[in-house]
């Protein structure tokens, strides 16, 4: 079904990309499927797993699962962009394949997006799994600095956001802190152009905050404190690769060139000047670590790439 077509009326299409996730996808499923309120039309999206993702998929989708296989891999942001083109609701949630979600889930975010009709995107707030200790240490932050820094930007925004707003409060950490979250926990409109025109296949880890950022300038955001699911981080998530070899940072300078570039008149020159500062210490990071390359010292992640 095209993006441009509005969909079956109030249904929320629940789109679950997946590579090699026999180990989480019964589990994901069962809760999805568990939810009371809003049709769902639930789709698996699998990039040629070498595992039974597939098959486990079928038999746990109790027949209310659409499953579809990739002949060959099209990499995590290619398969995100497979998986939506096989919506056919009104609402599209892209959900992670090990990611949880809790009782009222659907409910919730469809609730928010009905009850204002003129929003773009909704979000709830979420509690992070971490499944082995390596992960939290390697993710602490998300355990000790983020929710300070979340619970201050929230309080500050309220839960219906305009667009000035959001990016007025993205520009205080020059918009190296995602304020949305995981897409799991996020209720978009199908028929937005954002939706349209898909995720931005150059990005690994900036994907979903970048796709977002084409959200929240355009239209009022609404959210809820309340937490509607769990995400979950381990070694074998994407988030944990891209942190290690410092993907997430690297990311930074063509993800803030495209804010600045895109957004100018939104920005403003106060706001172009702000997002220079971070740009200027990615790119120094990026020297540091040519060099190091050079002298044969093995490279770092990113400090700040743990923000994003």
């Amino acid at each position: 079904m095209s993006a441009t077509d509005p969909g079956r009326q109030g249904v929320i299409s629940v789109c679950i990309p997946t590579w090699n996730a026999a180990a989480w996808i019964e589990e994901t499923l069962g809760r999805i499927l568990d939810q009371e309120g809003p049709e769902l039309d639930v789709v698996v999206c699998d990039d040629a797993s070498e595992d039974d993702t597939c098959a486990l998929a079928r038999a746990a989708g109790r027949g209310r699962v659409r499953v579809f296989a990739n002949d060959e891999r099209l990499g995590l942001s290619g398969n995100w962009n497979r998986a939506i083109g096989h919506a056919e609701g009104e609402y599209l949630c892209l959900f992670g394949q090990d990611d949880a979600a809790y009782p009222g889930w659907a409910a919730t975010l469809h609730g928010l997006l009905e009850a204002h009709p003129d929003a773009v995107m909704a979000f709830g707030r979420r509690d992070f799994d971490f499944v082995t200790e390596d992960a939290r240490s390697t993710f602490e932050y998300f355990a000790e600095e983020y929710p300070g820094l979340i619970d201050g930007a929230y309080a500050r925004l309220g839960l219906r956001i305009e667009p000035r707003a959001m990016v007025r409060e993205s520009m205080r950490l020059g918009f190296l802190l995602n304020l949305v979250g995981e897409p799991s926990f996020v209720l978009v409109r199908r028929s937005h152009p954002a939706v349209r025109a898909g995720f931005d296949e150059r990005f690994r880890q900036l994907v979903d905050w970048k796709f977002y950022t084409r959200l929240f300038t355009s239209g009022p955001v609404v959210r809820t404190d309340e937490v509607v699911g769990a995400y979950r981080i381990h070694k074998a998530a994407a988030s944990y690769a891209n942190r290690n070899d410092g993907t997430a940072y690297r990311e930074q300078i063509p993800f803030l060139e495209l804010l600045e570039d895109r957004y100018r008149g939104l920005l403003g020159w106060p706001g172009r000047r702000r997002l220079r500062a971070p740009l200027r210490g990615v790119r120094r990071w990026q020297a540091e670590e040519r060099r190091r390359a050079e002298s044969g010292q093995a490279t770092r992640p990113g400090a700040s790439a743990s923000r994003v």
